[in-house]
């Protein structure tokens, strides 16, 4: 995984960091992304309500591996800055999740990067992100630092800080699709934040093996999470749906916690207010597959 190439960079180059990847949520997102988020999914509440599942939380779909760290505990909406790295593999294992990656790399170059095993990673910022009313495009304020290209040896080809970057042109359409990368993520969480139909499944080893010191778990041994669905889960699982119903012979309607704010006309005192909806879940949410260890995770 993505994950893994930034957890070996780090150890070696930048020890300081350690720390704070241990303690990131990896959630693997099983969606391409620009099929599942459409253009006008969004409004500006949304974003001035986004907050992520975990204050430091990676998110890696099928192009790239982005984080995401709060600036300030139980930080709230996205007018504020957050730090991020994006990871992308150059040579593109999985083209079709890239949107227009024909255009993005021609095929000799790409041939080369998958030869060679080619990762960027970039360091950055946002510290703003506004949807205009009437919009679909967001409007940005953001940074990038950083930018690497690193070989399959885990060797160092390129280093560039920011002052730099501005002296190549390429740079500057790289730190373009960085920041494109960022805002990928943030709707992929948005999305999970706002359907409360997707549960978060998190897959964790039965028998967990802690990292030495110095060094980061990967991926094979850390926990993942997962938005799925109910039908999803429970086939993963291997369970099947529950027939609980309510005294009232109604079958309770599954979901996810989540907030929820008050529009109806008929709250006259609390219209506007956020309050948060408990999950509900319908039969087993825990069970041990093998050697692997599922659960739903009602508290995300």
């Amino acid at each position: 995984m993505l994950f893994d190439k930034l957890a070996g960079f780090v150890e070696r180059h930048v020890p300081q960091m350690v720390e704070l990847m241990e303690k990131t949520a990896l959630f693997d997102f099983p969606y391409q992304a620009h099929e599942t988020v459409r253009p006008g999914m969004f409004t500006q509440d949304d974003l001035d309500q986004f907050f992520l599942p975990f204050s430091q939380v990676a998110i890696e779909d099928r192009a790239t591996c982005t984080f995401l760290f709060d600036g300030v505990e139980k930080q709230i909406g996205l007018s504020s800055p957050r730090c991020f790295i994006d990871v992308i593999a150059l040579g593109g294992s999985d083209p079709e999740a890239f949107q227009d990656y024909n255009r993005a790399i021609n095929s000799q170059m790409r041939q080369w990067a998958q030869q060679e095993a080619l990762h960027q990673f970039a360091f950055g910022r946002l510290v703003s992100v506004e949807l205009p009313g009437g919009h679909t495009d967001y409007k940005i304020a953001g940074y990038v630092d950083r930018l690497l290209i690193i070989n399959g040896r885990g060797e160092i080809l390129s280093d560039l800080n920011s002052g730099q970057m501005r002296l190549f042109p390429d740079a500057e359409a790289a730190c373009r699709g960085v920041l494109g990368n960022a805002i990928t993520a943030i709707e992929e969480l948005m999305l999970i934040n706002k359907n409360p139909e997707y549960f978060i499944l998190e897959r964790s080893p039965a028998k967990v093996r802690q990292a030495k010191k110095g060094r980061i778990t990967r991926s094979p041994d850390r926990p993942h999470f997962v938005p799925l669905k109910p039908e999803a889960i429970r086939k993963i699982m291997g369970v099947k749906p529950s027939v609980e119903s309510e005294p009232t012979g109604r079958k309770p309607h599954e979901r996810r916690r989540h907030w929820r704010t008050l529009k109806s006309e008929r709250f006259t005192r609390k219209r506007g207010e956020r309050i948060l909806i408990e999950a509900q879940w319908i039969g087993p949410s825990d069970v041990l597959v093998g050697k692997t260890r599922y659960r739903v995770r009602l508290d995300v």
